[in-house]
């Protein structure tokens, strides 16, 4: 059985166009993100791939700005006298 490139693309994480450009790079006889690469090759790139997948990061908890005192807000809409 063979594996498409635009399911390898997905599995890895690649553009379909980036997969193509890697697998043309390594003698790979490809055409398009319709072409296939059998089962073994798939597998071999998806293992490659997989140990260089970027980290992800998580997101970070971002405290609010501290709310205003009352008397900061009441003060806020008069004009300063000079």
């Amino acid at each position: 059985m063979s594996v498409r490139i635009h399911q390898l693309a997905k599995d890895t994480g690649f553009k379909n166009e980036a997969l193509l450009h890697l697998l043309k790079n390594r003698s790979y006889e490809v055409k398009s993100a319709s072409s296939t690469v059998d089962n073994t090759t798939a597998d071999k790139l998806r293992e490659d791939f997989k140990l260089r997948a970027p980290i992800v990061e998580t997101e970070t908890h971002v405290e609010p700005p501290s709310q205003l005192r009352s008397s900061d807000n009441e003060e806020a809409g008069k004009p300063k006298s000079l």
